[in-house]
């Protein structure tokens, strides 16, 4: 899952069905094995094998069929909550639960402009002024699409006050971003216990499911929104993924050194990557035509990837895995020149800055870049060409400023009877001429 959100203006796509993943770095298609440049395994623990022993032990003790206990299911959530060092977690299968059950009073601008949820859009933190704070404060922490950051430190500031319930979805951070791998909030090194957040597991953690962190009491009404079960095999390997997480700090160090590597190769391909810091490293492409061809380029190179099409806003979205050799790399390298030289380059009037990362410590955001990647497209309306005046409606003006003189003439003359002054024949006729009309 690249995306925390659905975007109804655009689709992922993929140039390969997956048969089978023999490693995060590498899948299997059509009997062929290709690159992997886009994965959803940041870390690689999903195709680790004690991860996947994890799994089988667990399948083995309760069978397929048997969802994951509660026992197993509390073990995770308990583990989690120690890692983010929070009172509670629970586990969501989607953000739009959440969503659902807490509508925003105020919403990060890049989700409204994505999702169109009820809320007033913030195009910056300085919009909230010192005791004006919305009630509720919903931030999309991280842009799965562009690969940048909010200025999370910013909002945390100003939503300062006790009423003011912050938020924080982080679709990208888990285990990646921070000292510790606690995502988005860990990376700015924000210490409020008070603050929500939404979390995906997928990047590090092998499964698709998300976590709600936070206060014991709020996390708790949000736990029942969630299924009463969940399979085994997902449940087990997330917490074998979260332990092996926690002792293997080199592998976040690794992924972030292949991204901005990723970054630096394709600047001097003339590329341009956008605002990105994170392990999502975006291509703009801009025509769907133009993205669909390098598609094709790289599969034929053995590459698998992935783009986001959208009119005039395509990207190829590359996300590495930390398990990527750096030979690996260099030959998804290599495909990218390939694709640059046949397919092309937009002619843009300028490029992102230079390549950088959210290391820990640097409280990186966004690189600077152009505004086509986080302005909203705007769509020109044609322009209604005038209507030729209506017959009627001409009638029906002369007709209503004639009644409007005659009552004005009557009030004024104070005749006591109307027909004294107009025969009523006359003006059923001309309500007969307009009702032709």
């Amino acid at each position: 899952m690249v995306s925390a959100i659905n975007v109804p203006a655009g689709r992922l796509v993929s140039n390969a069905v997956v048969d089978g993943a023999p490693s995060a770095s590498e899948v299997e298609h059509g009997g062929a094995l290709l690159l992997n440049s886009a994965t959803d395994d940041a870390l690689g623990y999903a195709s680790d094998p004690r991860v996947r022993e994890a799994a089988f032990a667990a399948i083995r003790r309760q069978s397929l069929e048997t969802p994951a206990s509660g026992r197993l299911v509390a073990e995770l959530q308990e583990r989690l909550a120690a890692w983010l060092s929070v009172e509670a977690c629970a586990l969501l299968p989607h953000p739009g639960v959440l969503f659902d059950a807490v509508r925003p009073t105020h919403v990060d601008r890049r989700l409204v402009v994505r999702e169109g949820y009820a809320g007033i859009p913030l195009a910056d933190a300085d919009e909230l002024s010192a005791g004006d704070e919305p009630r509720r404060l919903w931030i999309e922490a991280a842009h799965p699409l562009e690969g940048d950051l909010a200025p999370l430190h910013r909002y945390v500031e100003r939503a300062s006050s006790p009423r003011t319930e912050l938020f924080v979805l982080d679709p990208l951070g888990l285990g990646v971003l921070g000292a510790t791998g606690g995502g988005v909030l860990d990376h700015f090194q924000v210490d409020r216990p008070d603050v929500v957040r939404l979390l995906f597991l997928g990047t590090a953690l092998t499964t698709p499911t998300w976590v709600v962190a936070g206060p014991r009491e709020l996390v708790d009404g949000l736990a029942r929104l969630g299924p009463l079960t969940w399979p085994t095999a997902s449940i087990a390997g997330a917490t074998k993924a979260l332990e092996l997480c926690a002792q293997e700090p080199h592998r976040r160090v690794r992924l972030l050194d292949l991204a901005e590597r990723l970054q630096g190769a394709l600047a001097e391909l003339g590329a341009d990557t956008g605002p990105a810091v994170t392990q999502v490293v975006p291509l703009w492409l801009g025509e769907e035509t133009l993205a669909q061809r390098w598609l094709t380029t790289l599969a034929e190179a053995g590459i698998a990837a992935r783009a986001w099409l959208e009119p005039g806003r395509a990207r190829l979205l590359l996300t590495p895995s930390a398990t990527l050799s750096d030979a690996q790399l260099d030959r998804v390298i290599a495909g990218l020149a390939q694709c640059a030289k046949k397919c092309g380059l937009p002619e843009l009037p300028q490029r992102s800055s230079a390549p950088a990362v959210a290391r820990p410590g640097t409280f990186a955001v966004a690189r600077a870049c152009g505004p086509w990647w986080t302005q909203a497209p705007v769509v020109e309306r044609p322009s209604a060409s005038p209507r030729p005046p209506s017959p009627t409606a001409e009638l029906r003006t002369r007709l209503g400023e004639a009644v409007e003189g005659l009552t004005w003439r009557v009030a004024n003359t104070r005749i006591p009877n109307i027909k004294d002054v107009v025969d009523p024949a006359l003006i059923r006729a001309v309500l007969d001429r307009v009702r032709r009309r």
